[in-house]
């Protein structure tokens, strides 16, 4: 209502089919990440939340969310509160924050294009592009039910060319096996590929790229659940 920018829009439903959204927004003069419940019918749970509440005034972008079984609600953006990271918080159904945001990424790297997922037992996989030597990578870090990290960030990309990799999207089943998909143009042909995971975190075969038709296809735009 305050007329500010508003972009970047990220949507999620729960088990009732409720909707939750995430947005990037310009109402306190930078970029903050807000989100909002509605009914399957349209009809508003909670209004307005802002997700980076720890943070004073630097600019947040790109956000994306995610729900478990039990109805609880993960955000995940980029972050320039000290240098370019990224952060989450968790809420529970009703919109309550619980704990506060915290780094998912344990390098100094630029780190961006952040995407989540969540299994039904509240598992949670969290993917973002990381700039090291000036190439961009994609990185993962895996959390348990309790919002802990199962282990340090991981390498998902398994080639060594120097192209950047972008994009990064999650995709979680209900036992927690998951996927991270993105785009790189490996071999000069700009692709998308996906990486398998199980539940643990350990690879399912090595990186594949997505299926075309034609030879010189550009793949780029995409999501993925």
């Amino acid at each position: 209502s305050t007329g500010a920018i508003q972009n970047e829009p990220a949507i999620a439903k729960d088990l009732d089919k409720n909707f939750i959204f995430a947005w990037t927004d310009y109402r306190n003069g930078y970029g903050d990440i807000y989100l909002k419940k509605y009914t399957r019918f349209g009809d508003l749970i909670f209004s307005d939340r802002r997700a980076d509440t720890n943070n004073s005034s630097a600019p947040c972008a790109q956000p994306d969310l995610a729900t478990d079984g039990s109805r609880n609600i993960l955000v995940v953006w980029q972050d320039f509160r000290a240098g370019l990271n990224i952060y989450t918080q968790r809420f529970d159904p009703s919109g309550n924050p619980v704990d506060t945001n915290f780094q998912v990424n344990n390098s100094t790297s630029l780190n961006n294009s952040p995407g989540c997922a969540r299994s039904y037992d509240g598992k949670s996989i969290i993917a973002w592009a990381a700039t090291q030597s000036g190439i961009k990578n994609i990185y993962a870090r895996l959390y348990s039910s309790g919002g802990g990290p199962v282990d340090t960030s991981f390498k998902v990309n398994d080639d060594l060319q120097a192209v950047d990799h972008l994009n990064p999207k999650v995709g979680m089943d209900s036992s927690g096996n998951f996927t991270v998909a993105w785009y790189d143009k490996r071999n000069s042909q700009e692709k998308i590929y996906l990486q398998r995971y199980n539940s643990s975190g350990g690879k399912t075969g090595s990186n594949f790229a997505s299926y075309t038709d034609s030879l010189n296809a550009i793949q780029r735009e995409f999501d993925l659940s």
